[in-house]
Protein backbone atom coordinates (compact mmCIF):
# COMPACT_ATOMS: atom_id res chain seq x y z
CA UNK A 1 0.00 0.00 0.00
CA UNK A 2 1.27 3.35 -1.01
CA UNK A 3 -0.67 6.75 -0.14
CA UNK A 4 0.67 9.81 -1.58
CA UNK A 5 -0.58 13.10 -0.48
CA UNK A 6 -0.19 16.30 -2.70
CA UNK A 7 2.71 14.85 -5.19
CA UNK A 8 1.02 16.39 -7.16
CA UNK A 9 -2.45 15.08 -6.41
CA UNK A 10 -3.40 12.41 -3.54
CA UNK A 11 -3.33 8.65 -4.73
CA UNK A 12 -3.01 6.01 -3.32
CA UNK A 13 -2.08 2.70 -4.73
CA UNK A 14 -2.86 -1.27 -3.38
CA UNK A 15 -0.90 -3.73 -5.29
CA UNK A 16 0.25 -7.22 -4.96
CA UNK A 17 2.49 -9.38 -7.58
CA UNK A 18 0.98 -8.21 -10.94
CA UNK A 19 -2.15 -6.67 -9.32
CA UNK A 20 -2.24 -2.98 -8.48
CA UNK A 21 -5.17 -0.69 -8.30
CA UNK A 22 -4.47 2.93 -8.47
CA UNK A 23 -6.91 5.60 -7.03
CA UNK A 24 -6.17 9.24 -7.41
CA UNK A 25 -8.32 12.45 -6.22
CA UNK A 26 -11.44 13.20 -7.22
CA UNK A 27 -12.15 9.19 -7.25
CA UNK A 28 -11.14 8.91 -3.79
CA UNK A 29 -12.21 10.04 -0.21
CA UNK A 30 -8.66 10.88 1.62
CA UNK A 31 -8.94 11.63 5.64
CA UNK A 32 -5.64 11.49 7.23
CA UNK A 33 -4.43 12.87 10.09
CA UNK A 34 -0.58 13.16 10.87
CA UNK A 35 0.39 14.24 14.05
CA UNK A 36 3.80 14.28 15.77
CA UNK A 37 3.95 10.73 16.80
CA UNK A 38 1.85 8.99 14.42
CA UNK A 39 -0.16 8.78 11.38
CA UNK A 40 -3.73 7.64 11.30
CA UNK A 41 -6.92 7.42 8.61
CA UNK A 42 -8.87 6.07 5.82
CA UNK A 43 -9.00 6.20 2.38
CA UNK A 44 -12.43 4.66 0.35
CA UNK A 45 -12.97 4.35 -3.36
CA UNK A 46 -15.56 3.26 -4.70
CA UNK A 47 -14.53 2.34 -7.76
CA UNK A 48 -10.80 2.64 -9.25
CA UNK A 49 -9.00 1.13 -11.77
CA UNK A 50 -7.04 -2.37 -11.52
CA UNK A 51 -3.66 -2.84 -13.88
CA UNK A 52 -2.33 -5.92 -14.55
CA UNK A 53 1.18 -6.00 -15.38
CA UNK A 54 0.78 -2.67 -16.23
CA UNK A 55 -1.77 -2.78 -18.65
CA UNK A 56 -5.84 -1.93 -17.77
CA UNK A 57 -7.71 -5.28 -16.30
CA UNK A 58 -10.65 -3.65 -14.53
CA UNK A 59 -11.87 -2.37 -11.84
CA UNK A 60 -12.16 -2.51 -7.84
CA UNK A 61 -13.39 -0.76 -5.38
CA UNK A 62 -11.14 -0.15 -1.52
CA UNK A 63 -11.57 0.92 2.01
CA UNK A 64 -8.21 1.11 4.03
CA UNK A 65 -8.25 2.29 7.56
CA UNK A 66 -4.47 2.27 9.48
CA UNK A 67 -3.03 3.61 12.27
CA UNK A 68 0.71 4.07 12.61
CA UNK A 69 2.84 5.29 15.19
CA UNK A 70 7.10 6.11 15.54
CA UNK A 71 9.52 5.96 18.37
CA UNK A 72 11.70 9.07 18.37
CA UNK A 73 15.44 8.55 18.11
CA UNK A 74 18.18 9.39 20.26
CA UNK A 75 20.19 12.25 19.08
CA UNK A 76 18.89 11.58 16.11
CA UNK A 77 20.94 8.42 15.21
CA UNK A 78 20.45 5.03 14.64
CA UNK A 79 17.06 2.86 13.94
CA UNK A 80 14.56 3.35 16.20
CA UNK A 81 14.42 0.34 18.93
CA UNK A 82 18.10 -0.05 17.92
CA UNK A 83 20.60 -1.46 20.34
CA UNK A 84 24.20 0.87 20.50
Amino acid sequence: MLIALNEPENSVTVAQGPLAAIGQDDACDFDIEVAASSVSGSVACASIEVFEGGEPGGTASIQLQFTTTTVPMENGEGSPGEDE
